[in-house]
């Protein structure tokens, strides 16, 4: 090795190389072939320089009935995934007015930097009406060169007249009061909490934080107090992840629990994606600040779900077929 080093470490036999890695064309809908399609009507040119932008656009969403989504995925046009920091896409009702209050609006899907798609468990879907908008709001960054971007959203439908069982929600849960990040600060915690009336199952968490982002675990607080971690997971801003959990692993919690949501945050020099280290660093909607939550989905249980569920779980436990988070599930 050092022989090798001191030669000026020379390259091998090129016969000897791996093969090329093959990446995914970012033209590819991941869901397969959407059954609708919605893209902003015009592209957008995002300037080499300036602040950053928020943008709303509203697109018709040309359905004719009723129908549920089975799964969706944002997508920016292939040069804009460069530009586009995140999008929000929400499903704005017939009717209603084109006011981003939110007031009347569903969550229909949340676009972060590589993420893929959302699907659905099966047997949950999300209600799109008749005549319903898609209101694209949509986080430009600029980086140095002019980018034109025309963000679309897929969707995977059930059949004509399927009604899934239940309606799944996509809620970003947690997003504490303040962030509070001090210069080259490398283990900053934050916490941040939702509580649930009715018993749930969560299908999925997506971390969302920005650069500092470092790490994300989710904690279930139970009606009696006790405690368990659900999971934990690494963050990189440049690839934002969701993970679906197996329907036997999937998290259900009795009414009156509470999730809690636990981020690390690092803005010291050793993190190569921070932006600078000397600044602090609160909350804030710009690439340049920070946030702090988990995109969570999930849908509601009745009691006499949750506790079919709960003793199905407990039986596979004692017979040897044990799944996650079963711990503080069996004992309620």
């Amino acid at each position: 090795m050092v022989q090798w080093v001191d030669a000026g470490a020379p390259q091998g036999d090129p016969k000897d190389l791996p093969a090329p890695r093959q990446f995914d064309d970012n033209a590819k809908w991941s869901i397969g072939k959407p059954d609708l399609i919605v893209t902003i009507p015009a592209a957008h040119v995002v300037p080499a320089t300036g602040p950053d932008k928020w943008i709303d656009f509203y697109v018709d969403s040309g359905l004719t009935e009723d129908r549920y989504i089975k799964a969706v995925e944002g997508k920016p046009s292939p040069a804009g995934f460069k530009v586009v920091h995140h999008a929000h896409q929400y499903i704005v009702p017939p009717g209603t007015d084109d006011d981003p209050s939110m007031s009347n609006q569903e969550t229909l899907n949340e676009y972060a930097v590589g993420k893929a798609a959302d699907v659905f468990p099966e047997g949950t879907g999300r209600l799109i009406k008749a005549g319903s908008k898609i209101r694209f709001n949509v986080h430009y960054h600029s980086i140095g060169e002019a980018v034109t971007d025309q963000i679309a959203i897929g969707l995977i439908l059930y059949p004509k007249g399927v009604v899934p069982k239940h309606v799944l929600n996509s809620v970003s849960t947690g997003r504490p009061l303040d962030i509070d990040i001090p210069p080259g600060a490398a283990d900053v915690r934050t916490d941040g909490y939702r509580g649930f009336k009715t018993p749930v199952k969560i299908t999925s968490f997506q971390p969302h934080l920005h650069n500092r982002g470092k790490r994300e675990c989710l904690e279930a607080i139970y009606p009696d107090g006790r405690q368990e971690m659900l999971n934990c997971a690494g963050f990189n801003f440049g690839w934002a992840i969701v993970y679906n959990y197996a329907d036997d692993a999937a998290p259900i919690l009795p009414a009156g629990s509470m999730l809690h949501v636990i981020n690390w945050h690092d803005n010291s020099p050793g993190n190569r994606g921070n932006p600078d280290p000397r600044a602090w660093v609160g909350d804030g909607d710009r690439t340049i600040d920070e946030m702090s939550f988990s995109w969570v989905n999930s849908y509601e249980l009745t009691e006499a779900e949750y506790q079919a569920e709960l003793a199905s779980r407990v039986e596979k436990q004692r017979t040897g077929r044990s799944t996650s988070h079963q711990q503080g599930q069996q004992q309620q």
